[in-house]
């Protein structure tokens, strides 16, 4: 309870991990509405306590499963991480919010980069995912509105993450290509494998090569012992402006897993503190 924000009312939260996986999505919204694990479809089992909005998810993929799922039953979403303009349609996200920029904005900020910079010969890359392929389309229109020109949009299966030939093939487009500009429009965890594959494999072939990453890692994220960026000549990060969250310090200092039980907190202290 806080008294200066909600007198005499006290929230509960209940904390699901979708492991950003689509199918992780549909399980813990469904999860959330039944209140019980196992979960009852269309029915709320909750012996106390009401769920009356739900907070996430941080990529625009889950984020749209999830609201397709909640809107059903009139639930607010707040999402903190979703970009993908396709929620500024209010006629079919009616219970969908945000807080942060869209797809829209950064890629306008980019093509803004662009002309500060000169840089007028640009390649993309990002995945074959709906929300990703949007944006990147966008971020082509947007480029080449400017006057600028892009040489090619390079789509990477996430099926094919492991497969080492299959990168070598449509990685060899980047080598051969005269942009040096790289713009990546990558999931965080897919940033961090790429990365290092490139490190390893190509090594000195990109190293004239100029990254602009879009937001891929946040500033929460704690990056594999093994990341290396590729030797290249510089890498640009485009992330969304900071802000103070008044007592939110502090109270991060309080928590614990013995004052604050559920198992993502658990594990989080077993991975950073080393805790049994």
């Amino acid at each position: 309870m806080n008294m200066a924000i909600l007198p005499n009312i006290s929230l509960g939260y209940d904390i699901f991990d979708t492991c950003s996986m689509d199918f992780g999505a549909v399980v813990t919204t469904l999860q959330g509405l039944s209140g019980v694990d196992p979960l009852y479809p269309n029915y709320n089992c909750r012996h106390q306590g009401k769920a009356i909005a739900f907070i996430g998810d941080l990529y625009s993929s889950s984020s749209l499963i999830i609201s397709n799922i909640l809107q059903v039953y009139h639930y607010p979403q707040i999402s903190y991480g979703a970009t993908d303009t396709i929620f500024n349609d209010k006629r079919r996200f009616p219970y969908f919010f945000r807080t942060i920029y869209t797809d829209r904005d950064q890629n306008e900020a980019i093509a803004m980069l662009l002309i500060h910079f000169g840089w007028t010969w640009v390649g993309i890359m990002t995945v074959a995912e709906d929300s990703y392929e949007r944006s990147s389309e966008d971020l082509r229109d947007r480029i080449v509105a400017s006057g600028n020109c892009v040489a090619y949009v390079l789509k990477l299966s996430l099926g094919k993450k492991n497969n080492m030939l299959y990168y070598i093939k449509e990685m060899d487009m980047i080598v051969k290509s005269l942009a040096k500009v790289i713009i990546v429009n990558f999931p965080t965890e897919y940033t961090l494998h790429l990365s290092s594959f490139v490190a390893q494999v190509f090594g000195l072939m990109i190293r004239e090569k100029v990254l602009i990453l879009i937001d891929c890692l946040p500033a929460g994220a704690f990056p594999d012992p093994e990341f290396k960026l590729p030797p290249i000549s510089a890498c640009l990060l485009l992330r969304p402006s900071k802000g103070a969250i008044p007592g939110l310090k502090e109270f991060l200092y309080r928590v614990t897993p013995d004052t604050h039980p559920n198992y993502i907190l658990k594990n989080l202290w077993q991975q950073i503190f080393n805790c049994p």
